[in-house]
Order: structure tokens, then C-alpha cells, then sequence
């Protein structure tokens, strides 16, 4: 998202002071000092209604009076930002340990193929004649929109999103280094797809 607010926007983002209200997860973590702490655990519509914030990224987790959307057409816009740049952004990674990965060779690939099969038996449990979840219902909405698999595994299908997001997570200070794709993931892994 704020690879996106930089590069389509012109938002200059090292002049936003970022207020989190979760942690990273990620207990060696150091926050760049543009990013501020205080907010941690805290609603975002009582941050909101208080003043404390002025803005959100993402989706809101709840109705926030007086609150409007920036970009009005955000789902048409960001199919066409897809269509121009042919970045999907990444909503989620599976992260393993370098130590488990070394007492465990085949883990990354092990992993890497049972997500695939989990992923291939919840897109054929779809009923496209009587969609009834919204999880499906959505699935089927990015799936015609991308006109491709919504939910792409492995680094080629997914290079000009990681390379977006390593550039991104240095731009910002979040890695010391801007890593190659290839750096990220496990032997073994860097030819899979799914």
C-alpha cells in the first residue's frame, strides 16, 4: 500500500509519521523513526474520532464517521494499477526459521506443496452456479478482475510484486538492504509454482 501512495501517488512517505497499533511480529524488528508506537492496541475509530490519526491505510475494520475513502474506486483502481504495472500486492508469506529449514531440508518444499494442495482443493470447493461466502465471492471477483489466478505461489508469478515490496521495505527502512527476490526464499523453493 505504500509502495503504491509512492509510485502512483507521489506521496512522499518519509514525510508521514506512521502510527501502529499492532506490533510487527517480529521480535528483532527496529522501527524506523518515522513510525510511532504510542498508538499500539488502540481502535482505529477512537484514534480517528480523537484526532490522533489523520489517515488509514487499507481497509478500515469498522465504520469511522466523517472518515471518506481517497481513492473513491478503489477495487477498479487497483485492477488497473495491476494492469499497468503488473504488481499483485503480497497480503501474506509463510516465514520459517533459517534453523529449521537447515535440520529440515525438504521443509521449504514440503510446505511450498501442501499449501498448493490446500490452495487447488479450496478453488475447487467453489460453487461458481450459487456463490454464497463472501470469501468466495471475492476469490471470484480478483480471479475475473486480475483475468488469472487471484492467489499466485511461487517467485516468477509473484517477481514484480516482491521486487516492489523489497524496494518498498527499503525505501522505508524496514530491511537495512534491499535483498534480491531470490535471497527470501529456501533452496529448493525458486522454481516451485502453484
Amino acid at each position: 500500500a505504500r509502495g503504491v501512495l509512492s509510485n502512483e501517488y507521489g506521496v512522499d512517505l518519509k514525510k508521514i509519521q506512521w502510527a501502529a497499533t499492532d506490533d510487527e511480529h517480529v521480535s528483532e524488528f527496529e522501527a524506523p523513526p518515522f513510525v510511532d508506537y504510542k498508538f499500539k492496541g488502540q481502535g482505529i475509530a477512537e484514534l480517528f474520532s480523537t484526532g490522533k490519526i489523520v489517515a488509514a491505510v487499507g481497509t478500515l475494520p469498522e465504520s469511522v464517521p466523517d472518515v471518506k475513502q481517497v481513492i473513491t474506486n478503489a477495487k477498479e483502481a487497483g485492477f488497473s494499477s495491476y494492469k499497468k504495472t503488473g504488481v499483485y500486492p503480497v497480503n501474506h508469506t509463510v516465514v520459517v526459521k533459517d534453523e529449521l529449514l537447515e535440520k529440515f531440508p525438504n521443509l521449504g518444499t514440503t510446505l511450498f506443496e501442501a499449501l498448493k494442495i490446500s490452495k487447488e482443493a479450496y478453488f475447487s470447493s467453489i460453487n461458481r452456479n450459487d456463490i454464497k461466502s463472501d470469501e468466495d465471492k471475492l476469490t471470484i471477483e480478483l480471479e475475473e478482475g486480475l483475468a488469472s489466478d487471484p492467489f499466485p505461489y511461487g517467485i516468477e508469478p509473484n517477481r514484480k510484486a516482491l521486487e516492489a515490496l523489497n524496494q518498498t521495505a527499503y525505501d522505508q527502512l524496514i530491511t537495512p538492504k534491499k535483498y534480491s527476490v531470490e535471497e527470501l526464499f529456501a533452496d529448493g523453493t525458486l522454481k516451485l509454482r502453484g
